[in-house]
């Protein structure tokens, strides 16, 4: 819960922006780690029907928010969620194989 809780992740970001703007080095790198765990949290949000991460965490250890879709699921469209991931991976293969930065 460390790296997907929304209020943790904005705390860090915080730190980092503070930090960067006072030029010490590990600020930019924090402020980047941040927007990374903000990004992969974001997606757990709304992939994630009753496991996702916990949002008020610390304070709370309970509350979860209630995705449309689960990544693996069948019974919240899992299957469909799994044959756009594979396809997503296909395509990057093929890209990366042929070098175009994505």
């Amino acid at each position: 819960s460390l790296f997907h809780a929304p209020l943790l992740i904005l705390a860090y970001a915080l730190v980092g922006y503070g930090a960067m703007r006072q030029g010490i080095g590990w600020g930019r790198k924090l402020l980047w780690l941040a927007a990374g765990c903000g990004l992969h949290s974001a997606l757990d949000i709304v992939t994630h029907v009753d496991d996702g991460p916990l949002l008020l965490y610390p304070f709370n250890r309970r509350t979860r928010f209630a995705g449309p879709i689960s990544y693996w699921d069948e019974k919240h469209r899992g299957r469909e969620f799994r044959r756009f991931e594979h396809l997503l991976d296909v395509v990057l293969v093929v890209l990366w194989c042929k070098g175009v930065n994505v």
